[in-house]
C-alpha cells in the first residue's frame, strides 16, 4: 500500500502496520493511531495535533522536532526513537523504556520522567524546567547549565553526574545519591543534603550557606571556596580537612568530627563544641572565647597564640601541649591536667584551678595573690618566690615541690601534702596547717609561732631551732623529727610520739606529756619544770638526779628506767609500770600499787605488809623470802612470779593469775582463791583444807599428796589433774570432770560424786566407802574390785566400764547401761537388774544368785559358768543365750525367752517353764518331768530324748504328735504338713495383695491425672492473664520511654539555651549531667520496651495446653480407676473363698482361676489408667 500525499485526517487507523510505508506529504492530524505498528517511520515534520498514540509502536521512530505536547503516550514504545528538539512539555514517561531515545534539545517542561533509566543520556539543550525525576537514574549526565527550576528530584540517582554551577535553590534533594557527582560552582545555599549520598563528591567553589550537612562524610575534600556560613555541620565527618581562613559564622559544628582538622586563625566564638571530635586539630591563633572544651579529647591539638579567655576546659588534659603565648586571662582550668607544663610569663588572672594538676609544672615568680587553689596538685611544681599570700591552699598535694622564698602569709595550708618539700626560709606564722602532712619537710629555723599544726605529720622534718611557741600541735606527728634546742614552752604534746628522740636542750616548760611516747629519748639538759607526764611512755629513760619536782607521773610508764638518786617520796603511782625495777630490801608497807606493773621487778625480802596490789601484774617478779602478810593480791598477775619462802597468811588472791605457779608446801588454808586461775600450779604436800575451788580451771594442776579435806570442787574440769595420794575426805565433786583420771587408791570418804563425769577414769582399789554416785557419768571406767555393795545407782551410765571382780551385791541398777561394760566375775547377787539390757555381753562367771533379772535382755550374751540360783528371770529374753555350765536352780523361768538357746542335757525338772519361748531351743536328753510349760512355745524345738514325764503341756504350741524314734524307742515330737497349707493360702491372699496393688496404681495415675488437668488449666489461665499484663506493661513502657524522650529533649534544649546565654561552666555542667542522666534513662527504658515487646511476643507464640485432650484422657484414666478397684475387691473375695474351700479340703480350683483372672484384669485397668496419664504429659509439655 503507498499512502504517500494521503489525507488521513481523523483516520481510525487503529491496530495498522504502517511500519516501512513512506508518509510523504499525509496528513495525520487527529488520526486515531491506537496500538498502531509506526516502527521505523519519519515522522518529522508531522503536526500530530489531536493524535492518538495509546500503545502505538514508535521504535526507531523518527519524532525530530514533532510537538507532542497534551499527546497520550500510555502504553507507547519509544525504544531507539528521535525527539531531537522536540516539544514534550508535559508528557508522561512514566515506565518508558527509553533505550536509544536521543532527546537532545528536547524540551521535556513538567514532563514526568519517575523512576526512567536516564544514565548516559545526552540531554544536551534539554530543557528540564518543573520536570518530575524523582527516582530517576541520571548517572553520568552532565546537567551543567540546566535550569531545574520547578524540577523534582527526590530520590534521584545523580552519581558521577556534572552539577557544576547548578542551582539547586529549593529543590528537595531528599534520598538523592550524589556519589562522585561534580558540584563545583554549586548553588545549594539552604538545602537538606543530610539524607543524601555524598560520597566522592566534588564540591570546589560551591555555596553551602544554611546547608544542612548533618551526618555526612566529608573527609578528604577540597573545599577551596566554598561557603559554609550557617551550615549546620552536626555530626558530620570533617576529619583532616582544611577550614582555615572559612567563615564559620552561624556554622552548626555540634558532634562533628574535627579530628585532624586545620583551623587556624579561626573564630569559633558562640561555636556549640558539644560532643565535637577536635583530636589532632589545628587551632594555632583561634579564637576560642568562652567556648566549652568539657570532656574534650584535645590529643594532638595545637594551640599556640590561641586565644581561650572564659573558655571551659574543665578537665581537659593539656599536658605536653605547648602554651606559648595562649591568652588564657578567665579561663575555667578546673580539674584540668597541666603536668609538666611550662607556664611561666601568663597571665592566669580570673582563671580557676580548682583541682587542677599541676605537677612538675614551672610557675616560678607567679603572682598567686587570693587564688583558690583547692585541691590543686602541685607536687614536683617550682614555686620559688612565688607569692601566695591569702591564697586557698586546701587539700593541695605539695610533695617535693620548691618553695624555697615562698611568701605564705595568710596561705590556707589547710589538709596539704608537704612531704620533702623545701621552706628554707619561709614564714608560717599564724598559718593553719591543719591536716597538712611535712614529712621530711625542711623547716630548719622556721617561724612558727601561733601556727596550728593539729593533726599535722611532721615526722622526719628539720624543726631545729625552730620557734614554736605558742604552737598548737595536738594530734601532730613528730616521729624522726629534728627537735634539738626548739621551744615548746607551754606546747601540749600529749599523747606523741618521741619515742627515741634527741631531745637535748629543749625547753619543756611547762609542757605537757601525757600519754606521750618518750621510751629512750634523750633528755640531757632539757627541762622539766611543771611538765605534765601522766601516763608518759618513760621506759628505759635515764631520768638519774632528775629534779621531777611538780611533775605529774601518774600511771607512767617507767619500766627499766634509771630512778638513781630520784626522789619519789609522796608522788601518787598509781597504774605506773616499774617493770624491771630492783626494790630489793625495800619496804613498801601500806603502799597503794594497784594497777601498778612490777612484771620483773626485783621484791626480794620486801615488806609488802598490807599493800594493795590489786590488778598488778607480778610475772616473772621474785617475792622469795616476802612478807605478804594481808596484802591485797585480788586479779594480781603471779604466773611465773617467785614464792619461795613467802608468807601468806590471810591473803586475799581471788581472781589472781597463778597458772604454772610452784605452790607446794605452803600452807593455803584461809586463803581466798576465788575465781583465781591455777592451771599447771603445783599443790603437792599443800594444805588446802576448806578451800573452794568450785567452779574453777584447774587443768594440769598438781595436788599429789595435798590435804582436800571438805575442799569445794564443784563443777570444777579436773581432767588429768593429779590427786594420787591426796585425801579428799568429804570433799564436794558435784558436777565435776574427772574424766580420764587416775584415782587409783584414792581416798574418796563419804565424798559426793553427783552427777561426776567418770568416763575413762580409773577408780580401781579406791575408796568409795559413803561416796555418792547419784547421776554419775561413768562410761569407760576402770571400777575393778571396788565396793559398791547396796548403793542406789539407779540409771547409771556403765557403757564402756570395768566391773570386773567388783562387788555390786544388793544394788539396784533399775534403768542402768552396761553396753560394753566387763562384768566378768561381778558379784551382782540380790541386785535389781529389772528390764536392764546385757544383750550379747560377756557374763562369764558373773553371780547373779537372788537377783531380780525380770525382763532382763540376755540375748545373746554369754553366761557360761555364771551363777542364776534363785534368780528371778521371769519375762527375761535369752534368746541365742550361751548358758553352758550356768546354774539355774530354783530360778523363776516364766515367760523368759530361750529361742535357739542350748539347754540340752540340762536338770530343769521340776522348774516354772510356763509361757516361755522355747522355739529351736536344744532340749535334747533335757530333763524337763514335772516341769510347768504351760502355753510353752515348742516350735522347730528339738526333743530329741527329753523326758517330758510329768510335764504340764497345756496350750503347748508346736507339738502336734508324738511318735517313736524308730532308732532309740523314745518318743519324737513332730508337725503334720499345717505349714503347707498355710503357705498355700498365704500365696493366695499374696496374689489378692498384687491385685489390689494394682488397683492403687490405677488411682494413683488417675490422681496424678487430675492434678495435670488442674495445673494445665491453670496454666492456661495463668498465660492469657501474662498476655494481658504483658500487654499493659507494654502501653506502660511506651508512655514512659515518650515522657522520658521529651524529658532529654527538654534538657538538650536546656543546655543549648544556657551554652547561648554564656552561663557559667558550672551551670553548664550541671545541665548537662542532668542531660546525660535524663538521656540515659530515656535509652533505659526504650531497651525496656524492646524488652518488653520481645516478652509480649514470645507470650503470644507460645504453646498452650489442648484441654479437651486432657480432659478425655483424665476421664479414661478415672474409669480404669474405678473398674481395677472393682477387679481388686473381687479378687480378694476370691482368695478368702479359695482358702475357705482349701480349709476344709474341697476343691479350690475355680476359685483360684478367678483369683488369677481378677488380678489380670487389675493390671489392665492399671496400665490403661497410666497410659492415659502420659498422654496428658505428653500434650502438656507439649
Amino acid at each position: 500500500m503507498t499512502l504517500t500525499g494521503a489525507n488521513l485526517t481523523s483516520a481510525n487507523l487503529t491496530g495498522l502496520d504502517l511500519s516501512g510505508m513512506d508518509l510523504t506529504g499525509v496528513t495525520l492530524t487527529g488520526a486515531n493511531l491506537t496500538s498502531a505498528n509506526l516502527t521505523g517511520l519519519d515522522l518529522s515534520g508531522k503536526d500530530l495535533s489531536g493524535v492518538t498514540l495509546t500503545g502505538a509502536n514508535l521504535t526507531s521512530a523518527n519524532l525530530t522536532g514533532l510537538d507532542l505536547e497534551g499527546v497520550t503516550l500510555t502504553g507507547v514504545t519509544l525504544t531507539g526513537a528521535n525527539l531531537t528538539s522536540a516539544n514534550l512539555t508535559g508528557l508522561d514517561f512514566t515506565t518508558m523504556d527509553l533505550t536509544g531515545v536521543t532527546l537532545t534539545n528536547a524540551n521535556l517542561s513538567n514532563a514526568n520522567l519517575w523512576g526512567l533509566d536516564l544514565s548516559g543520556k545526552d540531554l544536551s539543550g534539554v530543557t528540564l524546567t518543573g520536570a518530575n525525576l524523582t527516582s530517576a537514574n541520571l548517572t553520568g549526565v552532565d546537567l551543567s547549565g540546566k535550569d531545574l527550576s520547578g524540577a523534582t528530584l527526590t530520590n534521584a540517582n545523580l552519581t558521577s553526574a556534572n552539577l557544576t554551577g547548578l542551582d539547586f535553590t529549593g529543590i528537595d534533594l531528599m534520598g538523592v545519591t550524589l556519589t562522585g557527582a561534580n558540584l563545583t560552582s554549586t548553588n545549594l545555599t539552604g538545602l537538606d543534603l543530610s539524607m543524601t549520598s555524598f560520597t566522592g563528591v566534588t564540591l570546589t567553589g560551591a555555596n553551602l550557606t544554611s546547608t544542612n550537612l548533618t551526618g555526612l562524610d566529608l573527609s578528604g575534600m577540597d573545599l577551596s571556596g566554598v561557603t559554609l556560613t550557617g551550615a549546620n555541620l552536626t555530626s558530620a565527618n570533617l576529619t583532616g580537612l582544611d577550614l582555615s581562613g572559612k567563615d564559620l559564622a552561624g556554622v552548626t559544628l555540634a558532634m562533628a568530627n574535627l579530628t585532624n582538622t586545620n583551623l587556624t586563625g579561626l573564630d569559633l566564638t558562640g561555636l556549640d563544641l558539644m560532643g565535637v571530635a577536635l583530636a589532632g586539630a589545628n587551632l594555632t591563633s583561634a579564637n576560642l572565647t568562652g567556648l566549652d572544651f568539657t570532656r574534650k579529647d584535645l590529643t594532638g591539638v595545637t594551640l599556640t597564640s590561641a586565644n581561650l579567655s572564659n573558655a571551659n576546659l574543665y578537665g581537659l588534659d593539656l599536658s605536653g601541649m605547648d602554651l606559648t603565648g595562649a591568652t588564657l586571662t578567665g579561663a575555667n582550668l578546673t580539674s584540668a591536667n597541666l603536668t609538666g607544663m611550662d607556664l611561666t610569663g601568663l597571665d592566669f588572672s580570673g582563671v580557676t584551678l580548682t583541682l587542677a594538676n599541676l605537677t612538675n609544672t614551672n610557675l616560678m615568680g607567679l603572682d598567686f595573690t587570693g587564688k583558690d587553689l583547692t585541691g590543686v596538685n602541685l607536687s614536683g611544681a617550682v614555686l620559688a618566690n612565688v607569692n601566695f599570700s591569702g591564697a586557698n591552699l586546701s587539700g593541695v598535694e605539695l610533695i617535693s615541690a620548691n618553695l624555697t622564698g615562698a611568701n605564705l602569709t595568710d596561705a590556707n595550708l589547710s589538709g596539704v601534702t608537704l612531704q620533702n618539700v623545701d621552706l628554707t626560709g619561709a614564714n608560717l606564722t599564724n598559718v593553719d596547717l591543719t591536716t597538712t602532712n611535712f614529712s621530711g619537710v625542711n623547716l630548719a629555723n622556721a617561724t612558727l609561732a601561733g601556727a596550728n599544726l593539729t593533726n599535722v605529720s611532721l615526722s622526719g622534718s628539720d624543726l631545729s631551732g625552730a620557734n614554736l611557741t605558742g604552737a598548737t600541735l595536738t594530734g601532730a606527728n613528730l616521729t624522726g623529727s629534728n627537735l634539738t634546742s626548739a621551744n615548746l614552752t607551754n606546747v601540749d604534746l600529749s599523747g606523741m610520739d618521741l619515742s627515741g628522740m634527741d631531745l637535748s636542750g629543749t625547753t619543756l616548760t611547762g609542757a605537757n606529756l601525757s600519754s606521750a611516747n618518750l621510751t629512750s629519748a634523750s633528755f640531757a639538759g632539757a627541762s622539766f619544770a611543771g611538765a605534765n607526764l601522766a601516763g608518759a611512755n618513760l621506759s628505759f629513760v635515764d631520768l638519774s638526779s632528775m629534779d621531777l619536782t611538780g611533775v605529774n607521773l601518774t600511771g607512767a610508764n617507767l619500766s627499766g628506767a634509771n630512778l638513781t638518786g630520784v626522789d619519789l617520796e609522796g608522788m601518787d603511782l598509781t597504774g605506773v609500770d616499774f617493770t624491771g625495777v630492783d626494790f630489793t630490801g625495800m619496804d613498801l608497807s601500806g603502799w597503794n600499787l594497784s594497777g601498778a606493773t612490777l612484771t620483773g621487778a626485783n621484791l626480794t625480802n620486801a615488806n609488802l605488809t598490807g599493800a594493795n596490789l590489786t590488778g598488778v601484774i607480778l610475772t616473772t617478779v621474785n617475792l622469795s623470802g616476802a612478807n605478804l602478810t594481808n596484802v591485797n593480791l585480788s586479779e594480781a598477775i603471779l604466773s611465773g612470779a617467785t614464792l619461795t619462802g613467802a608468807t601468806l597468811t590471810g591473803a586475799n588472791l581471788s581472781g589472781a593469775d597463778l597458772d604454772n605457779m610452784d605452790l607446794s608446801g605452803l600452807d593455803l588454808s584461809g586463803v581466798t582463791l576465788t575465781d583465781a586461775r591455777l592451771t599447771f600450779a603445783n599443790f603437792s604436800g599443800a594444805n588446802l583444807t576448806d578451800v573452794d575451788l568450785s567452779g574453777m580451771e584447774l587443768s594440769g594442776a598438781n595436788f599429789s599428796g595435798a590435804n582436800l579435806t571438805n575442799v569445794n570442787l564443784s563443777n570444777v574440769n579436773l581432767t588429768a589433774v593429779n590427786l594420787l595420794g591426796a585425801n579428799l575426805t568429804s570433799a564436794n565433786l558435784t558436777s565435776a570432770n574427772l574424766t580420764g583420771s587416775d584415782l587409783t587408791g584414792v581416798d574418796f570418804t563419804s565424798a559426793d560424786f553427783t552427777s561426776v563425769n567418770l568416763t575413762g577414769a580409773t577408780l580401781s582399789n579406791a575408796n568409795l566407802t559413803g561416796a555418792t554416785l547419784t547421776g554419775a557419768t561413768l562410761m569407760g571406767a576402770n571400777l575393778s574390785n571396788v565396793d559398791l555393795t547396796g548403793r542406789d545407782l539407779t540409771g547409771v551410765d556403765f557403757t564402756g566400764v570395768n566391773l570386773m571382780d567388783a562387788t555390786l551385791s544388793n544394788t539396784i541398777l533399775t534403768g542402768a547401761t552396761f553396753s560394753g561394760a566387763n562384768l566378768t566375775y561381778t558379784n551382782l547377787s540380790g541386785a535389781n537388774l529389772t528390764y536392764v539390757d546385757l544383750s550379747g555381753m560377756d557374763l562369764t562367771n558373773a553371780d547373779f544368785a537372788g537377783a531380780n533379772l525380770t525382763n532382763a535382755d540376755f540375748a545373746g550374751a554369754t553366761l557360761t559358768g555364771a551363777g542364776l540360783t534363785g534368780a528371778n528371770l521371769s519375762g527375761a529374753t535369752l534368746a541365742n543365750a550361751t548358758l553352758s555350765g550356768a546354774t539355774l536352780t530354783n530360778a523363776n523361768l516364766s515367760s523368759a525367752n530361750f529361742t535357739n538357746v542350748n539347754l540340752s542335757g540340762m536338770d530343769l525338772s521340776g522348774m516354772d517353764l510356763s509361757y516361755s519361748n522355747l522355739s529351736s531351743a536344744n532340749l535334747s536328753m533335757t530333763n524337763l518331768s514335772n516341769a510347768n510349760l504351760t502355753g510353752a512355745d515348742l516350735t522347730g524345738a528339738d526333743l530329741a530324748g527329753a523326758d517330758l514325764t510329768g510335764a504340764d503341756l497345756t496350750d503347748v504350741v508346736g507339738m502336734v504328735t508324738v511318735e517313736p524314734d524308730p532308732d532309740t524307742g523314745t518318743d519324737t515330737w513332730s508337725d503334720t504338713g499345717t505349714e503347707a497349707r498355710e503357705a498355700a493360702a498365704a500365696g493366695r491372699t499374696t496374689i489378692a495383695s498384687t491385685a489390689r496393688a494394682f488397683a492403687d496404681r490405677a488411682a494413683a495415675a488417675a490422681a496424678q491425672a487430675l492434678v495435670l488437668e488442674i495445673a494445665a488449666a491453670a496454666r492456661l489461665a495463668e498465660h492469657e492473664a501474662a498476655v494481658s499484663t504483658a500487654s499493659d506493661e507494654l502501653v506502660a513502657l511506651e508512655d514512659l520511654a515518650g515522657d522520658a524522650a521529651n524529658t532529654a529533649a527538654e534538657k538538650q534544649t536546656a543546655v543549648d539555651e544556657a551554652i547561648a546565654a554564656g552561663a557559667s561552666s558550672e551551670t553548664i555542667t550541671a545541665l548537662i549531667a542532668e542531660l546525660d542522666e535524663a538521656t540515659t534513662i530515656a535509652n533505659d527504658l526504650t531497651q525496656q520496651v524492646a524488652d518488653a515487646q520481645s516478652v509480649y511476643d514470645e507470650l503470644l507464640a507460645a504453646g498452650v495446653p489442648d484441654m479437651e485432650v486432657i480432659e478425655s484422657n483424665l476421664a479414661t484414666a478415672t474409669e480404669s480407676a474405678v473398674d481395677a478397684d472393682s477387679a481388686a475387691d473381687e479378687a480378694e473375695a476370691d482368695a478368702i473363698e479359695a482358702n475357705t474351700i482349701a480349709d476344709g479340703f474341697g476343691d479350690f480350683s475355680a476359685a483360684e482361676t478367678e483369683l488369677n483372672l481378677d488380678t489380670a484384669r487389675a493390671e489392665e485397668e492399671a496400665l490403661e489408667a497410666e497410659a492415659a496419664l502420659a498422654e496428658i504429659d505428653a500434650n502438656d509439655n507439649d
